[in-house]
C-alpha cells in the first residue's frame, strides 16, 4: 500500500491543512536534496488548531486554538522506490511555539543531511476563535530544526508583512529556494459570498519574498476597483533552469469589486455575475512588472485555485 498512518503525539486531534516535503537524495546523488544517500522527509503540523466535537454541544464550533496544547514539527522519512512502510525509520518529533499554519512555502535540508529548514505562513491567533470564525494575519516565519537532537535550533520572523496562499517555482519544491511569493491582503471583511470565513480578505497585490535574507524583494499593485481571487500561479520560462526561483512568470486572476465603476461597465453582463475580470501575466525575474493582460468574458471566483501544466504533460 502507498498509505502511512503516522500517529501524533498531542492529546488533541490537529486540524492539519498543509504539509511540505523534503527531497533527498539517492546513493548516486540523484534527486537534488541533500548529499548523496540523504533520505527526504515529509513534514507534518501538529499545531493546536485543535478538533474537539463536544464543542459542538455547547452551540461552538468544533475547531479552535489551543495553544495549551503545544505545538510540533514531525519529519517523517520519505519511502524510497519499492520500500516497504515504515523503511525510512521513526517520525522524529520537534516542540516548537503553539501557532497556526495553514499554508507552509517550502522546506529543505543541508547538505549533511542534520538540519532541515521549513519556511511557512505562521499566525498567532489572539483568541480561541478559529480562522473559520475569525481571521488572523499571517507572517513569513522559519524554522531550523535539527534530526539528531529533535529540537528546533532557530525560529523567527522573515518578514513583518501579512501574507496569504504562498507559491513558488515548483521544480524547486523541497529543495533551497531563494524566491517565493504571496499574495497580499489588503483588508478583513472581502467578498466571500460562498460560506466560512465569516471574515475573509481583499488581497490587492502579489510580493516576491526573499526566503533567505527575508523580506519582501518586489511587489505588484492590481489596478484599482481590482482585487485578486487567490494565490498566483508559477508558470516556468521555457527553456530556463530554476536558478534561485524567479526564471519564469506569474499568472494573476483579477476581479472587479462588486458596485464599483468597472462591475458595472464590464462586458457580457448576462455571463457570470456581470463584474469584469482580467488575466495578469507578471514576469517574476526583477521587479514583477506586468507584460500582459488579458480581458475575461465572465467573473472570476473569489476563492479560486489553479495550477499550471506543460501541454505535454495532459496527453
Amino acid at each position: 500500500s502507498s498509505d502511512e498512518m503516522v500517529p501524533l503525539l498531542g492529546t488533541a486531534q490537529s486540524m492539519i491543512h498543509d504539509c511540505a516535503i523534503v527531497r533527498g537524495c539517492d546513493s548516486d546523488g540523484r534527486g537534488g536534496g541533500g548529499g548523496r544517500g540523504m533520505r527526504g522527509y515529509t513534514l507534518l503540523l501538529d499545531l493546536p488548531m485543535t478538533v474537539r466535537p463536544r464543542r459542538m454541544l455547547a452551540d461552538r464550533f468544533p475547531v479552535e486554538y489551543e495553544p495549551g496544547a503545544g505545538g510540533r514539527i514531525g519529519l517523517h522519512p520519505r519511502r524510497g522506490p519499492g520500500e516497504a512502510d515504515g523503511a525510512g525509520g521513526e517520525t522524529i518529533w520537534i516542540e516548537v511555539e503553539p501557532c497556526v499554519v495553514l499554508h507552509t512555502v517550502n522546506a529543505h535540508q543541508s547538505n549533511d543531511g542534520r538540519r532541515v529548514t521549513l519556511t511557512a505562513l505562521r499566525s498567532t491567533p489572539s483568541g480561541e476563535a478559529s480562522f473559520i470564525e475569525s481571521y488572523s494575519s499571517a507572517f513569513l516565519y522559519q524554522w531550523v530544526l535539527d534530526t539528531t537532537s529533535a529540537t528546533c535550533v532557530r525560529e523567527g520572523l522573515l518578514c513583518n508583512t501579512p501574507l496569504e496562499f504562498p507559491t513558488m517555482d515548483g521544480r524547486l519544491a523541497g529543495l533551497e529556494a531563494r524566491f517565493g511569493y504571496a499574495i497580499t491582503p489588503c483588508s478583513i471583511g472581502g467578498p466571500n459570498r460562498y460560506g466560512p470565513p465569516n471574515e475573509g480578505i481583499l488581497i490587492d497585490g502579489v510580493a516576491k519574498l526573499d526566503l533567505r535574507a527575508g523580506g519582501v524583494r518586489a511587489r505588484w499593485q492590481a489596478p484599482d476597483g481590482f482585487y485578486l481571487v487567490s494565490e498566483p500561479t508559477f508558470v516556468p520560462k521555457a527553456g530556463s533552469a530554476p536558478g534561485d526561483g524567479d526564471a519564469g512568470f506569474l499568472l494573476v486572476f483579477v476581479c472587479a469589486a462588486a458596485g464599483s465603476g468597472e462591475a458595472e461597465a464590464a462586458p457580457n453582463r448576462e455571463r457570470a455575475d456581470g463584474r469584469a475580470a482580467r488575466l495578469y501575466v507578471l514576469d517574476a525575474a526583477g521587479d514583477m512588472g506586468a507584460v500582459a493582460a488579458l480581458e475575461l468574458p465572465g467573473a472570476v471566483p473569489y476563492g479560486l485555485h489553479s495550477a499550471w501544466l506543460p501541454v505535454e504533460d495532459l496527453a
